[in-house]
């Protein structure tokens, strides 16, 4: 069951971007972040509205399996990171003298580890000043002024938010004297002057049909950013109404170590994103409606939905990259990989996807730094050329890895028995077996989209 939450997640997140952003909009977004405020409200909800925040967010899964596997997450982000700064936090701020059922607060304290704080909502600019003091606290400075005074009225009961904030630097620094001047196209007729930074090294990567992947190393090998890059021009858009959750997940598993080119621009990127409308695109509608809304979870008082903000941040230059993300829900009275024979020119000015992923466990840290070139033979060399737009996303494949590296290791056995390259032993020891096994180990971390 564990997957089917893991694909549901990444669907969700894919929609939030389908819907969420404009086919030629540059923006950045955490859907990690977005389900987790709603997540928390999906913890005091019922009826109709319970069941739209569960098809959005879990695709139907019970309960307790979707809070668990948002505690998980938060647990694994709580975690210091080695190398790495990584963490979220959640905080319910509630009008004084509103009282909140003690069933709800216990999930609430439990699974996301909230905070509960109570505020006078008829002081409105004090409490935004409160929310947001708080919430560059948590994103060092990165995300400021996500609540305005005036979305805090005076039906405004209770207001959720998320914080995330992730900063890592590379395993492999980009060199700055590599660091050129390179368009950076956005269509056919236009393109812009960016600094580009290159690299050429061993690098995670593989391609089907219609994408390459590239996968980057942070420093101590715990973390990763796979890249995504259509391999038609300008056709990300049509490409992601393709996508879903399982093939993202079978991409990021079916990376493997080759010698890379990379070029990739430096940028900074920020948005705020009203995204009500957005998530009525996803079948969440009842828990925004003043008359029909359901959250008796939470409080006798009827309560709905009034806003969602959402609030993000990214920079990536040739140290590493940072980024943060938060949101705000303001409730109110009611198959294995074939390596190419040959050099690949990857071009990238087209837009394209990357994410980022921990891995952790015992073999986690050769994770990043073993080939799993097809079989035990030496991989050819590709180009990454990263001059056009591009998306950010995660994934929590542990599950879900497992029963691909099942199918791998079969087909790995099997064409050594077929082309008597080595024996069952020395592909056991083979970098490509024991990657899939360090796979096993990867956990969720926050998802984050750039176009």
């Amino acid at each position: 069951m564990a997957s089917a939450i893991l694909e549901a997640q990444a669907n969700f997140a894919l929609d939030l971007l389908r819907h969420g952003v404009g086919e030629h909009e540059s923006a950045i977004m955490s859907p990690f972040s977005v389900a987790i405020a709603l997540a928390m409200t999906y913890a005091g909800a019922d009826g109709k509205t319970k069941k739209e925040l569960n098809e959005a967010l879990a695709k139907g899964l019970p309960d307790s399996e979707i809070h668990d596997h948002f505690a998980e997450l938060v647990e694994e982000l709580s975690k210091p990171g080695n190398g790495y700064t990584l963490n979220t936090a959640n905080r319910l701020y509630v009008d004084q003298g509103f009282s909140l059922k003690e069933t709800f607060m216990a999930v609430i304290k439990s699974k996301y580890a909230g905070q509960l704080q109570a505020e006078d909502f008829r002081q409105a600019t004090a409490v935004a000043n409160k929310i947001n003091t708080w919430v560059e606290d948590q994103t060092n400075s990165k995300i400021k002024d996500l609540v305005k005074p005036d979305v805090i009225t005076e039906d405004s009961r209770l207001i959720l938010v998320n914080a995330v904030y992730f900063k890592g630097d590379w395993a492999k620094k980009f060199d700055e004297a590599n660091t050129q001047k390179k368009p950076f196209y956005t269509s056919a007729d236009e393109h812009r002057e960016v600094d580009m930074m290159r690299m050429k090294d061993k690098f995670d990567y593989t391609e089907d049909e219609d994408w390459q992947i590239l996968g980057l190393p942070y420093k101590n090998a715990e973390v990763n950013m796979y890249v995504f890059l259509p391999k038609e021009k300008f056709a990300l858009a049509k490409r992601l109404k393709a996508l879903d959750g399982q093939r993202i997940m079978e991409m990021i598993c079916d990376c493997g170590k080759v010698e890379v080119e990379v070029e990739l621009p430096k940028f900074k990127l920020e948005k705020k994103l009203e995204l009500v409308e957005t998530l009525k695109k996803l079948g969440i509608e009842e828990a925004f409606s003043q008359s029909n809304a359901n959250f008796s979870g939470i409080s006798d008082t009827a309560l709905c939905i009034s806003d969602v903000i959402h609030k993000a941040f990214i920079e990536v230059n040739e140290e590493g990259s940072e980024a943060a993300a938060a949101s705000a829900a303001i409730m109110m009275l009611r198959a294995a990989p074939v390596m190419p024979s040959g050099p690949i020119s990857f071009i990238a000015d087209h837009p394209f996807l990357f994410a980022i992923v921990n891995e952790e466990g015992s073999e986690a840290a050769a994770a990043t730094n073993v080939g799993i070139a097809v079989m035990c033979l030496p991989p050819p060399p590709e180009q990454f050329n990263a001059d056009h737009p591009f998306i950010r996303n995660a994934g929590h494949l542990s599950d879900y890895c497992k029963r691909r590296r099942r199918i791998c290791l079969q087909r790995m056995v099997a064409n050594t028995a077929k082309e008597k390259v080595c024996s069952l032993e020395t592909c056991k020891k083979s970098a490509r077996y024991q990657l899939l096994q360090s796979i096993l180990h990867m956990r969720k971390l926050v998802a984050f989209f750039y176009n």
